[in-house]
């Protein structure tokens, strides 16, 4: 039976840690290890750990790290790892438990090559509510650029060997997700996916959690992310990006327009001296892009439109 390592980072989560484990250990597949990794919380996290490594010490493997963030601590996780199926799991979300069981048995005749499972996942809301996120079937790249349906952290099942050779994840304080199955697919790693929805995924809503950022310096993250893998990708499969310029382009402004909220002449410096004016704003459901915004982009051009945008920003929030 294939073992499989469940990687769990914790930083003040006395609130969740114990169900999050209790859903580790309750999984059908049973040859899992269970590795934690705390970055040197000072609530309650530790001592609860510790009696949970008690009740099961061949299960579980616990560590103390400083605090360097969710990356390092995976990536700590990673290398105390033997399992050659890596399951992360944050501390305030639940795997379900068919999670793995269902993910080997799809993945039973995958080519050794594959380097995750992209799964689907249930979104618990601030408002008590849930909502099944399905995986997109239709191009991954996409999904991903968009920042919509496609996988993550916790969703996914990871290839061990896969992540080695990638050097595991990005230790910056967020796009995690994004960045690690970007890096793998451009590095010519294989995907497969899997509409199973195997686990539970609360909104940030901790201050002191590990997924929490800033804002302003969370939307630069994601718009580098995208412009860098564009330029990637465009070396690797020039064919492909060309065909999709458009789409690429729009999912880039996407994240600039966000930073405009913060710091408008940083938004118009990304745009008149980085982005691809050469593009096209087109319409993706779930862009948060109004239609005017697109017209005014195919009338006016690209240049003209985010100057005048800019002048917007400015008087609507002083920057």
């Amino acid at each position: 039976m294939e073992l499989v390592s469940i990687i769990i980072p914790t930083f003040n989560v006395e609130k969740y840690i114990s169900e999050c484990i209790k859903s580790a250990l309750d999984q059908n597949h049973d040859n899992t290890e269970i590795i934690i990794v705390d970055n040197n919380s000072t609530d309650m996290t530790v001592s609860i750990i510790q009696e949970w490594r008690n009740k099961f010490p061949d299960k579980i493997i616990f560590t103390i790290e400083s605090n360097q963030g969710a990356g390092f601590a995976r990536n700590k996780g990673l290398c105390l790892a033997s399992g050659n199926w890596i399951q992360f799991l944050d501390a305030d979300d639940l795997l379900h438990a068919d999670k793995i069981e269902s993910d080997l048995i799809f993945l039973k005749d995958a080519d050794k090559n594959v380097a995750f499972l992209a799964g689907s996942w249930r979104k618990f809301n601030l408002n008590s509510a849930y909502k099944d996120i399905e995986i997109d079937k239709v191009d991954l790249i996409k999904a991903i650029f968009r920042g919509q349906n496609c996988g993550n952290t916790v969703a996914n099942l990871w290839n061990r060997q896969a992540l080695v050779s990638v050097g595991g994840f990005c230790l910056l304080r967020d796009t995690h997700d994004p960045d690690l199955m970007l890096r793998l697919i451009l590095d010519n790693w294989k995907y497969l996916l899997s509409e199973n929805i195997g686990c539970t995924i609360r909104s940030r809503i901790e201050p002191t959690q590990l997924s929490n950022s800033d804002l302003k310096g969370h939307y630069e993250r994601h718009f580098w992310l995208r412009l860098n893998s564009y330029k990637k990708l465009n070396y690797i499969n020039p064919i492909y990006t060309l065909a999709n310029k458009d789409y690429f382009y729009t999912c880039i402004y996407s994240f600039a327009k966000k930073v405009a909220l913060f710091d408008s002449d940083l938004r118009l410096h990304l745009y008149l001296n980085v982005v691809n004016s050469n593009a096209k704003l087109i319409f993706i459901h779930g862009l948060l892009i109004s239609k005017k915004i697109i017209w005014m982009h195919k009338i006016l051009g690209s240049k003209r439109a985010n100057q005048i945008y800019t002048n917007y920003i400015k008087l609507r929030y002083g920057n």
